[in-house]
């Protein structure tokens, strides 16, 4: 998780930086360059208040003990969709420039998966550290749209995801063994 939290933090500052800097540069007004949530506004708690409202359903199904009843299947779906649906959807139904700030919102939640979700699976974390988990995936992206541009948030996260993936292809090459070094026989 605090791998995770670093790698948000560090996109957040280093967006809002590059945002800032932008702005004292340019002169137009460009309407895909403002920021897609002001931190303290109406859609920021409506949007906040919204993903509150899937967790604390989430909750009472929980505490009324409705999970019993159901299958483990249909249980494990709706901690999923309460953990990876409603935040989400919840930030794109709310924010300027949906495209964009859909795309940021789904690589942000891969990323997630791949840094922190993972690690807490292996290490069998209890529910309280997936909760913390969840309330840092859900909130990260609300905040890092509001420090800077969902045009430009998604373009750094496609370049981040595209390293990501050289990074993988490289390692899977290196797993073969192959020798670019051998003299070539000459025939």
């Amino acid at each position: 998780m605090l791998s995770f939290l670093l790698f948000g933090s560090l996109l957040t500052i280093g967006q809002a930086f590059k945002f800032r800097k932008t702005i004292k540069n340019q002169m137009s007004g460009d309407k895909s360059q403002g920021k897609s949530f002001q931190l303290i506004s109406w859609r920021t708690l409506f949007c906040l208040a919204f993903m509150l409202t899937g967790l604390l359903l989430y909750m009472a199904y929980y505490m009324l003990d409705v999970a019993s009843l159901v299958s483990k299947t249909t249980d494990e779906l709706i901690a999923v969709s309460v953990m990876f649906i409603v935040p989400p959807i919840s930030i794109v139904l709310f924010v300027m420039h949906r495209l964009h700030a859909a795309l940021s919102v789904f690589l942000i939640t891969i990323f997630f998966i791949i840094i922190a979700l993972a690690q807490l699976f292996s290490m069998g974390a209890g529910d309280a550290a997936g909760l913390s988990a969840t309330a840092l995936a859900s909130v990260l992206p609300l905040i890092l749209l509001s420090v800077a541009p969902a045009k430009a948030v998604s373009r750094r996260l496609i370049f981040l995801a595209l390293g990501l993936l050289l990074l993988i292809a490289l390692n899977e090459l290196s797993k073969l063994g192959l020798d670019v070094t051998a003299p070539k026989l000459t025939g």
